[in-house]
């Protein structure tokens, strides 16, 4: 009695096979993508979206690089659009859009479940905190950073009262407490993690 549920990372986007941004953020019949389908018993619901990364750790991480990196923000986007995304050019507003677009069908899902405890799963990062810190000695996790998430995303699980966040994409253990909210990152399955 197990129930499966699925969320869309970086791959499921990603040159040659991926699908298109538009399939990634649609909300479908399928039973087992979390953002359709939560999880729900007595207490608590699970629930999920599938965003994306809008670059704005990149920012934090290199206020002190930026003249030692050669990829500033325009280029950043334009090798995503050509080594990553499957489908079109994206600019920066069609990030800001999926952000906001998920979280307002996230806020819609609370609205549904506001009598039991949330939990959110997503395979995205949502805070910085939790971004790499050793940019000094690493430059390419300076520019892997950009990469990681949005916190646009923790701060609606912050407005909305989630109390736990369980995410991945970052190959390396994090987590934590921070503003009443537990995140849990625990990858496994590659080299290093």
């Amino acid at each position: 009695n197990i129930e499966f549920r699925s969320t869309l990372g970086n791959h499921d986007i990603a040159k040659p096979v991926g699908i298109s941004i538009a399939d990634y953020v649609a909300l479908t019949n399928d039973k087992y993508a979390l953002k359709n389908n939560p999880i729900v018993s007595d207490k608590k619901a699970i629930l999920s979206v599938d965003y994306i990364y809008d670059y704005g750790f990149y920012h934090k991480d290199l206020k002190g690089l930026m003249k030692e990196t050669p990829l500033p923000m325009d280029s950043l986007l334009k090798l995503t659009n050509e080594r990553i995304f499957s489908d079109q050019d994206i600019r920066f507003e069609h990030l800001e859009d999926i952000i906001e677009e998920q979280t307002k069908h996230l806020t819609e899902m609370v609205e549904k479940y506001k009598d039991k405890e949330l939990i959110f799963v997503s395979h995205y990062m949502p805070k910085e905190e939790f971004v790499a810190d050793n940019v000094q000695q690493d430059k390419r996790l300076a520019f892997k950073n950009a990469f990681m998430g949005s916190n646009k995303i923790g701060e609606a699980l912050e407005e909305l009262g989630f109390s736990a966040c369980y995410f991945g994409h970052t190959h390396r253990r994090v987590g934590g407490l921070i503003n009443g909210i537990h995140y849990y990152c625990n990858p496994i399955g590659t080299e290093h993690d």
